[in-house]
């Protein structure tokens, strides 16, 4: 065990030596879910803090107070590291969920302001200041500020949609503004496929969530008999 905390740290200061520092990434849509980075270190100190103790304390109670240490110090010095990519995971999922969601909300209230007889352009911005969802909050704040700019508000939109299944829709939609298109069913067209892509996104999830059960518990079984065997080898060395 104390082989494996040496060459954890010196894996660990090896990234920092050779690694250009960490940028925070998502932090807008972190702080939309409400998380803000200060939030997000302060979750990672904890994770780091209770998954070093418990696992300290499993080891030790296989071996002795010195292995336990090593592996806590081990395990501590990894958790700052994938921490946070694990809790940005746990948070952006189901932000994207209620952001596909607004998404959805905002394209409908599009369709009836065109089909008002307004343009494109302003049916989009009188449409986002009606969509009450804080996952739309940043879409939201670049639609009002390309506004204030005199910019097209939807191809200002279309950023915060990246990843989503409906994402392209919004820059559909923004080209056929630029092109002058009759707008009416197109909305319509767009609409009935984005309820089609996130109703597809959504079932794909789904699956992938009952996928990853049995993964995970394989994982998980594998990792605990690893840290076992290990714990009972540093045991053996040290003569207990």
């Amino acid at each position: 065990m104390m082989w494996a905390t040496v060459v954890s740290g010196t894996a660990a200061a090896l990234r920092l030596a050779l690694t250009p520092a960490p940028r925070p990434v998502h932090t807008v849509e972190l702080s939309a879910a409400g998380w803000s980075p200060a939030a997000l270190r302060r979750i990672t100190a904890a994770l780091t803090v209770v998954l070093g103790v418990a696992v300290g304390a499993a080891v030790a109670a296989f071996t002795t107070a010195n292995s336990g240490g090593f592996a806590a110090v081990a395990v501590s010095v990894w958790v700052p590291v994938f921490g946070p990519v694990l809790v940005r995971g746990a948070v952006l999922s189901p932000f994207r969920v209620r952001r596909d969601a607004a998404l959805l909300d905002w394209l409908r209230r599009i369709r009836l302001y065109v089909a008002a007889g307004r343009p494109i352009n302003n049916a989009a911005v009188e449409a986002a200041e009606r969509v009450v969802s804080s996952a739309f909050a940043p879409a939201a704040a670049s639609i009002n500020l390309a506004l204030s700019a005199g910019s097209d508000p939807l191809t200002a939109a279309a950023p915060h949609f990246a990843g989503s299944s409906a994402e392209t829709l919004v820059a559909t939609l923004a080209e056929a503004e630029k092109g002058g298109a009759a707008a009416a069913d197109l909305i319509d067209r767009l609409v009935t496929q984005a309820v089609n892509a996130l109703e597809d996104g959504r079932r794909v999830r789904i699956e992938d969530v009952g996928r990853s059960i049995p993964t995970a518990a394989t994982l998980i079984s594998v990792v605990a008999s690893v840290v076992v065997v290990v714990a009972l080898l540093a045991g053996v060395q040290l003569g207990v």
